[in-house]
């Protein structure tokens, strides 16, 4: 968990190709993502929003905490954790789950945390 989203930080504090490599194949081709706002996206569009922002976060670190495996059967997996962005000043949380099959991040689905700003 910690070194997926260190592979994601690594792409968006300096465009560590390496780094969205390590990501986005983590992911199975069927992944879903349900961020904050509840917008929807594949892996498709997930890689050209991260394409679109590789290296414009020097300052974002990403803190993961509270990992807790909710369920395991076969090969799936559902994990839910609190995630922390900080930089440039500003922090926020946020609660994911996840449902990974075959250790392959299938769906993510986050949330704020609180009002979704935390002291920095």
């Amino acid at each position: 968990m910690v070194a997926h989203h260190r592979a994601l930080q690594s792409w968006l504090n300096n465009s560590d190709e390496a780094g969205l490599r390590r990501f986005t194949e983590a992911h199975d081709p069927e992944f879903t993502l349900v961020d904050v706002e509840g917008a929807r996206m594949d892996l498709a569009r997930l890689g050209e929003l991260l394409r679109s922002v590789g290296g414009k976060m020097p300052d974002l670190v990403i803190d993961i905490s509270e990992v807790t495996v909710l369920a395991e059967s076969g090969g799936l997996k559902l994990i839910r954790w609190e995630e922390r962005h900080r930089g440039a000043g500003d922090a926020t949380a946020r609660i994911a789950t996840a449902a990974l099959r075959d250790d392959k991040w299938l769906s993510v689905h986050e949330t704020w945390a609180g009002s979704g700003t935390v002291a920095p």
